[in-house]
This record gives structure tokens, sequence and C-alpha cells, in this order.
């Protein structure tokens, strides 16, 4: 079979999958009506499962942010003794040469979210002159774009301690996809490459971050990167990212549903992070949103590669590939605070809630890339290849049909089979999914405690009535969004790749202020 038919099939698979399971009750459910009854029921002991799971891993996560946030860690680093750090060659000579290269693609945001950014990186616990900013700037707003952040830079680090370099990503390059941030970045690294290169500067100095114009850094977030890249035997061969993303910029300021959807994202990455050495899960983590690396590895990686329409966990594989699959993320536990999804108005922020899943659903792309990589990686043991594979179908499959199953699932059933209604099963199955449904249900308890513990507190000036009132509307609001945006994009991209289509441009999310 030849590498383009390979292809083909694998692109085939995942949107197989996810439609023959949306489909089951019907087309298995009028001749082998158990078999479905058994799907539906494993589905709902491995839904209690992942709840209880979940939320175990979400308390120790929450006990980790806590302790974390409370050290000192530029300190901790400070008190390290570098003659004694593992791997030294890898390193600078000493701490102070240490520094930090930071990628901020940019499209049109707002001064105020600019300068929000800015200020929280000033503001950090690192040595400001150890601090290199590299704006990824797309050339249609390029002009109030570079004097936004010229002014900024005015205000807030007037002695210019941080040093700034700004890149403009030309428009309509032949072969990129639009609407997406991978090629903005990928031009903006490359260029400040060649430019550290020509300056003599040693690649070994630095650690790579990558982060979205919005986010807002903790003070300890770079010590804290710094003291486990220190502290890593092989520290060339993970990324570092936090498990405590935030999307409480403009929590307030957005629709009910595209809160609910920001904050189910910090849960599940606080829990999934959470459980990663844990015998009950099989996680494997790539790169999400904001994450660091050593320096020399994004550029052995060739960063990302624009003509595809995902970045961040293309990013994670094209490492993978040049470390021959010896390559895993390693989280910390300090926050980094960023944007939900908002629009112009209400429904334009909906119609933006769409767009970005849409965009987050093409990672699926990564699917047979992912599988040719894991077949030749010398350096990834058949354990990790498998649970890759199984990652993947778990998150692009499992997860993405559990709620529409469980609300349809017995339904579509005895529509299209109503001699199961005579069965014994009939009504136990209900009745137990009834019951183990309640189970997790009791698990949102927690959830939307540590939820509101971490963000940042509701507006004072609502009343304890409205406060009460959104907690309640927001625990509906978890399970429709279940059913729509956290289900529909992401189904219309994997059917889109299953027909062997591709996106020509994606969706850029606006940020307000």
């Amino acid at each position: 079979m030849s590498e383009k038919s390979v292809q083909r099939l694998l692109s085939f698979i995942p949107g197989f999958l996810t439609w023959f399971m949306l489909l089951s009750p019907i087309i298995v459910g009028y001749f082998f009506p158990g078999i479905v009854v058994f799907i539906l029921t494993f589905l709902t002991i491995y839904w209690v499962y992942r709840s209880i799971n979940g939320v175990l891993g979400l308390l120790y996560g929450y006990f980790r942010y806590k302790k974390e946030s409370k050290i000192d860690w530029w300190k901790k680093v400070q008190d390290l003794d570098f003659e004694k750090l593992p791997n030294k060659s890898d390193l600078p000579k000493s701490l102070k040469d240490l520094k930090h290269f930071i990628i901020i693609p940019i499209y049109a945001e707002p001064y105020k979210v600019l300068e929000e950014s800015f200020k929280s990186i000033n503001e950090s616990s690192v040595p400001k002159s150890s601090i290199l900013i590299v704006y990824a700037i797309e050339e249609k707003f390029k002009d109030r774009v570079i004097n936004d952040i010229k002014l900024i830079q005015k205000n807030i680090d007037p002695k210019k301690q941080i040093k700034i370099l700004y890149y403009v990503h030309p428009q309509n390059i032949e072969g990129e996809v639009q609407g997406v941030a991978g090629p903005n970045r990928d031009w903006a690294a490359r260029h400040a490459i060649q430019d550290l290169n020509s300056q003599g500067e040693d690649f070994n100095n630095y650690i790579f971050h990558t982060f979205d114009s919005d986010a807002r850094l903790h003070k300890h977030y770079l010590s804290r990167i710094t003291y486990e890249y220190l502290t890593t035997k092989r520290r060339k061969n993970y990324f570092y990212e936090t498990a405590v993303h935030i999307f409480d910029n403009n929590t307030y300021d957005v629709p009910v549903i595209n809160r609910v959807a920001a904050d189910a994202i910090t849960i599940a990455l606080l829990a999934t992070w959470s459980t990663l050495n844990w015998p009950t899960t099989t996680v494997q983590m790539d790169t999400f949103s904001c994450y660091s690396c050593a320096l020399t590895t994004a550029i052995k990686a060739d960063f990302w590669d624009p003509s595809l329409g995902i970045d961040d966990t293309i990013f994670y594989w094209r490492a993978f590939k040049a470390l021959d699959g010896d390559f895993e993320g390693k989280p910390f536990f300090i926050p980094i605070h960023l944007d939900a999804t908002q629009g112009s108005g209400y429904l334009n922020s909906h119609v933006s809630l769409y767009k970005q899943q849409l965009r987050w659903g093409w990672g699926i792309i990564a699917f047979p890339l992912s599988i040719v990589l894991l077949k030749k990686a010398q350096r990834a043991t058949l354990f990790d290849k498998i649970y890759h594979i199984w990652n993947t179908i778990e998150h692009f499959v499992l997860l993405r049909t559990l709620a529409f199953l469980h609300t349809f699932g017995f339904v579509l059933l005895t529509f299209i089979n109503e001699n199961i209604k005579q069965a014994n099963y009939a009504y136990a199955v209900p009745k137990l999914n009834s019951i183990l449904l309640t189970i997790t249900m009791l698990g949102t308890i927690p959830v939307f405690y540590i939820r509101l513990k971490i963000k940042k507190p509701m507006p004072k000036t609502w009343s304890l009535f409205k406060k009460i009132l959104i907690v309640l509307i927001e625990i509906p609001a978890l399970y429709i969004n279940l059913l729509t945006f956290s289900f529909v994009p992401w189904l219309e991209a994997e059917t889109k790749m299953m027909l062997g289509k591709r996106y020509k441009s994606l969706y850029y999310t606006s940020k307000f202020r």
C-alpha cells in the first residue's frame, strides 16, 4: 500500500469510528440489540470511572496548585548549586546567563489585552534582563499593533530592560492555512533564530516559551519552569506545561455556555495532568496553548508546519519525531490566566465559540501523522505507542459521543427495535444508567467548588441571589455544552477529514476588552 493510501486510510478511521458509535443504536440495534445495550452500559460505567478518577485527580491537582502557589520559586532557583545540576553541559555557564525566549502571536488584539500580558511578564520574579519577547505580528494590522507594543513598553518598562523583537508575517503566503497562529509563530521564530545566531547567541542559554496574546502569567510562572528545567536530568526531552490554565480574564463578560466551556477545559486539564502517573490512567499529554521546552529542542523540531490548520498538537509530534519518540510532558501547578471565547455580542460570542471548537476539533489531523511517527519511533516503548493511539481514540471518539449516546442512545434503540421493550434489560439498563449517572452528578459538587476557588471571584456588585442563580444555571449548561459546542464542531472536523477534505482557513479567536 502506498504512503498516500495509508494516510487516506488513517484519515478515515477516527470519523468512521465516531459515526459508527453514534449510529450504532440504529445500524446494529435492529439486528443485534444486545450488543448496543452492552455498548451503552459500558459507556456509562466508563463515564463513572472517568468521573471518579477525574474528581480525585482534580482534588490532588488543587492541592498541588495551592502548595506551589505559596512558594517563592525564584529563591529556590537561586538556592540551587549550579555546579551540581544534572547534565550541566546542556546549560549556560551560570544562572545569570539563562534566558527566556517568549514568542507571542498577535492578530488584531486591542491595546488592553497586550498591555495586561506584557505587564504580567514584566512583573515576573525572574530578572527582566533575562527575558526576550518575540512578537509575531500579522501584516494586516501591523502599524497599529507595533505602535501599541512600543507605547506599552514605554509606559511599563521605560528602561527597556526586557528585550523585544517583532516580525511581521506576510499575508496570503501560498500553502499556509489562514486563521491560525501556527504560520505566524513559525515565521517569527525562524527569523528570530536567524537574528540571534548572527549575534553569536548560544541557544543552550535559552528556554523557549510560546504564549497566547491574552496570557497573564503568575509572578512565579517563569521561575517555576526555570526550577523544573534546571533540575530535570533529561531536560531537553520534555516540554513543560502548567496544569492550571484558568480562562478567567473575561469570564463574567461572556455568555454562560462560553464560560462553562472555558471552565471545562480548566477542570479537564487540571484533572488529567494530575493523574499522569496513576495506575488507573493511560494518559499521554501533548502540547496545548502555552508550553515551554529547551530552545534547542524547538529548533530541532523545526518549529511548526504552516500548511496544517493546527499548531499546538503538531509541535508535539514534530518534537516527538525529532527526538525519535523520546519526548513527553512535565506538569507544574503555577497558573496562567487566559480569555474565555468572546464575540462582539451575545450571538457572535456563540458563533466564535463554535469556530474555536471547530479549530480545536481539527486537531484530529494529527492522528494519521502520529500513527506513522509512532511506527518509526525507536525510543518509544510499545506501551507508549499503544497509549498514544488509545488516547486519541478516547479523546476524539469516546468522549465526543458519550453525552449523545447517554441522552439518546436507548431512545433510538427502542425506536428502531420495539422488541427491545420486551427484554429483561429494557427496564434494568435505564435504571442502572440513571443510578450511575446520579453518582457522576454528585461529582460536580467538588468540580464547581474548585472551579470557583481558583478563578477570580464573581463581581462584588452581584447580589448573593444572582451568584447562586449563576451557579445553578451553569450545572445544566455543562451538559448542554457537551451536546452542542463540545460535540457538533468536533464531529464536523472529523467528518471533513474522513471525507478527505482540508480546511484552507480556520478561525483566529478574537479578543475583546
